[in-house]
């Protein structure tokens, strides 16, 4: 998705499609295969939240840091 993109997009707008998509991956998943929900010493909704907070971080480190850097030193060398 983040290299399909058109070449003017809104990054926030980017980093929530791609967090979407993540997490419905993740919840694709078996429970064991997903440590945040595995640890049981926090309520079922703590545990979501988190999981989404690591997603969000994730995919915010992918798209600015990764991606964008990545894209901007192809187009400087352009």
């Amino acid at each position: 998705m983040i290299l399909s993109v058109p070449q003017e997009v809104d990054v926030n707008d980017l980093i929530l499609q791609a967090s979407g998509q993540l997490q419905d991956a993740l919840q694709r998943q078996e429970v064991y295969k997903r440590p945040l929900m595995m640890d049981k010493s926090t309520d079922k909704t703590t545990r979501q939240e988190r999981e989404l907070v690591a997603i969000y971080t994730f995919m915010t480190t992918c798209v600015r840091e990764l991606f964008l850097e990545l894209l901007n030193e192809t187009r400087s060398r352009d």
